[in-house]
C-alpha cells in the first residue's frame, strides 16, 4: 500500500510540472522573413531591416516578441552578427494573428567585415508565450529564424 501511495503521489507530481509549461507547438506555424533596402551591403554601414511573422497555422496565435533577437552574416573570411540573450524573458510587444496574418517591424542591423564577395544572412526574434508568465522567472520562448538571404558584401565607402 505504501509503494502505490507513493507511486500515486510521483506521478501526480509529474503530471503537476508537466502541465504548467504551456504547449508551444502553435509557435511552429511561426514563420519569419526580412525583407532588406537592397541586397548589396556595404561594410561598416547601418540599415534596417524589416521583419513579418506569418501565422501558417490553421488556427490563432497570441504571443509577444521577447527581448532575444539577433543577426548572423557569413561571408568569405568571416562571420559577424549581434545576439541579445536575455535570461528571463519577457514580453515587449503583444500581438494576436489569425490564420493567414502578418506583423511587421523594423529593427537596424550593423554590416561587420565578413569579406568582400558573397555573404548569406540570417535574423532570428525570440515569441515568448503570454501563459506561465513569472515576474521571478519570466515566461517561456522559442527562437524564429529567417531562412538565410543571399547578399552582396561591398568594401567599406571611404576604401575606395
Amino acid at each position: 500500500m505504501r509503494v502505490l501511495v507513493c507511486a500515486t503521489t510521483l506521478l501526480l507530481a509529474i503530471e503537476g510540472c508537466r502541465s504548467s509549461v504551456p504547449d508551444m507547438r502553435p509557435f511552429e506555424g511561426l514563420k519569419l522573413t526580412a525583407t532588406l533596402p537592397r541586397t548589396e551591403l556595404r561594410v561598416g554601414e547601418k540599415l534596417q531591416v524589416t521583419l513579418t511573422m506569418l501565422n501558417t497555422n490553421q488556427h490563432a496565435v497570441s504571443a509577444c516578441l521577447g527581448q532575444g533577437q539577433g543577426f548572423h552574416i557569413f561571408g568569405t573570411t568571416g562571420e559577424d552578427g549581434a545576439l541579445e540573450v536575455v535570461d528571463h524573458e519577457s514580453c515587449t510587444h503583444r500581438f494576436r494573428l489569425q490564420p493567414g496574418e502578418s506583423t511587421s517591424w523594423s529593427r537596424p542591423i550593423f554590416v561587420g567585415d565578413v569579406g568582400i564577395g558573397a555573404a548569406r544572412l540570417s535574423v532570428f526574434v525570440k515569441v515568448v508565450t503570454q501563459e506561465g508568465f513569472s515576474r521571478k522567472y519570466g515566461a517561456y520562448s522559442r527562437g524564429v529564424s529567417t531562412d538565410f538571404i543571399p547578399v552582396q558584401i561591398l568594401p567599406r565607402e571611404d576604401a575606395k
